[in-house]
Order: structure tokens, then sequence, then C-alpha cells
């Protein structure tokens, strides 16, 4: 047993060795700083800057405290392209959590129209400009979400933005981007069961969207995610249904609740409920008479989610001939 722990910490030792001398490879650090240059000039044409963006991607981790550097700079649009970046190169970039939590609380003394103004020029990185203004504090949430479990440290600044900050768009991007930090933390499911009771119906749908990207380990969330299907948003009971059917059997308790979600109003909200009895498969067969019925509606594509629902659950057991 002594050898093997001794073995593996000589590993250890190597590992972090080579990614140390990675970093300090003069001709790939040579290189970096010339890419980053480029990245940062407003006077190169939008598809140079995305090749240089490209390249630097190539260079994982020991990109990342270039990509930091420029963020100290607290130059909008130049902090917006390093912390898409830092979200490109996904968990490979958990040197820059703290950096990326600092650009959430600070947010709301970036420029926001000024990141508008880079999409109208043609940029085509991610994340895509919604109906708002992008701030750099929602492209540092975007960022902390690809960087997933690794960037679990910033859990307790996420669930105090969702908690506290005024802004509704700042809340959403904290939820979602705990959704893809995940069960990292104990603390990320309940944080979003919370604030699946926020005033604004737009966090209440991210909320429940980060659920989804959790899975089954969100199941703590069921009782409340049920709760919204009587929600008046057409939109959270959307995506209330999308994050039990994502949460799979463990959810298997509301069938009913799907039951009732077949007479929903909303097209969308019809059809997604019977995709999610399918998805239940043979412990849905309380709802067979239901979509039988809705094989009956004037919609040809909830017509079809509830005849391949039937056909999930009527399935014969591969025993079966």
């Amino acid at each position: 047993m002594k050898v093997k722990l001794i073995i593996c910490f000589i590993l250890g030792l190597l590992i972090a060795c080579m990614f140390a001398i990675c970093k300090q490879d003069p001709h790939q650090q040579a290189e970096i700083k010339i890419l980053i240059s480029i990245l940062k000039d407003d006077n190169q044409p939008s598809d140079v800057r995305e090749s240089a963006a490209d390249e630097l991607v190539t260079f994982g981790p020991a990109a990342v405290p270039a990509l930091i550097d420029l963020i100290e700079e607290n130059e909008p649009l130049v902090g917006h392209r390093a912390a898409t970046l830092l979200g490109r190169l996904g968990p490979d970039a958990r040197e820059a959590v703290p950096i990326l939590v600092e650009l959430l609380k600070n947010g709301d003394s970036m420029n926001c129209r000024q990141v508008g103004v880079l999409y109208a020029e043609g940029y085509q990185g991610e994340p895509k400009p919604g109906p708002s203004q992008l701030c750099v504090c929602d492209t540092a949430s975007w960022a902390l979400f690809y960087i997933g479990p690794n960037a679990a440290d910033a859990v307790p600044e996420l669930t105090k933005i969702l908690r506290e900050d005024e802004r509704t768009r700042v809340r959403m991007n904290a939820a979602e981007a705990l959704g893809g930090i995940g069960a990292a933390s104990p603390d990320v499911v309940p944080a979003l069961i919370q604030a699946l009771q926020d005033e604004s119906g737009n966090v209440p749908y991210t909320s429940a969207m980060a659920l989804c990207d959790i899975g089954p380990e969100a199941v703590a969330a069921v009782p409340k995610l049920v709760a919204l299907l009587n929600d008046d948003d057409s939109y959270v009971r959307y995506a209330s249904i999308f994050a039990l059917k994502d949460i799979g059997p463990e959810a298997r308790d509301v069938v009913p609740a799907f039951i009732e979600a077949l007479k929903d109003e909303s097209l969308g909200v019809r059809r997604l409920a019977a995709d999610a009895l399918g998805a239940l498969g043979p412990e849905a067969k309380d709802a067979i008479p239901a979509l039988t019925e809705a094989l009956n509606g004037d919609d040809d594509d909830v017509r079809q989610a509830a005849q391949e629902a039937l056909d999930a659950i009527q399935k014969p057991d591969d025993g079966e001939k």
C-alpha cells in the first residue's frame, strides 16, 4: 500500500511539473502573447479575432493566465472576449473562477452597451445576445456554466446573487451557472428550488432549466416543480415538465400531474407532457386513457407525441412474444 501511495505521489509531481513546464515554455508563451494582442485589438477584422480566439483555445490551461490578465484590464469588450474563451476552455479554466466571480459581483459597473456594439460589428462568439444588452457579468455566468463542477468554489457567491441581486437577468444567469456546476456542491439544488419561487417568471423558468441540467440528482425539487405546473406562465410550466422529465424515473410519482398537463392550453406543454409520459415507459400506464384521448386532438405534433408515448408505455417486455 505504501509503495502504491509513493508511486501515486511521484506521478502527481510529474504531472504538475509537466503543466508547469508547458506554462513556462517561452515559445508557447510568445505565441499566446501575439494571439492575445490580436484578440484585444478592435482594429482587427472580426474574423481575424475569431481565428486568434480559436487558436488560443488549443493551448488549453496554458492560455488561462493571459485571459485572466485581459479581464483585469477592466475593458468591457476585452473582458467579454476573455470570459467567452474561458467558457470555451471549460473545466481547464478552473484557475479563472475567482476572477469570473468578481465579474459577477461587479457587473453593474461595466458598460453593457459596449458589448452590444461588439455584436453589431459582427462578432459571432458565444453567448448570443438576448432580448437585452449583454453585460460582462452575463458572460462570466456563461463561462462558469461551462467550467462546470470545477467552478464549485463560486457557489456561495452565485447563490447569494440568486437570492439578492436586483437585476432579473443577472439572477437568471446565476441560476444557469449553478445548473452547470450541478451537484458538485450540496448547496446548488436547494438554492435553485428556492429560486423557483422568484417573483420574476424568467427566474423560475431559468431555475427549472438549470435543474433539468442537473438531472436525477435534483430529485428534491420534484414537489416544487409539480406545483409550477399550475403557474400562469406557460414557459414556466414547460420548463417544469422539462426538468421533471430529465430528473427521470425518480419523478415517477408525477404521472397524475403529467396527465393533467395533457389538457394544458399551451400546445408546447401538452406535447412535452406526452413526451415525458413516454419517457417513463410502462410506469406511466395510468396515462393510457388520457393519451388515447389526446390522439383525437387537433394538433399533429401533440397527436404524434401521444402515439409515441403510448407505444413506449405499451411496449412488451423483451421476454414477451
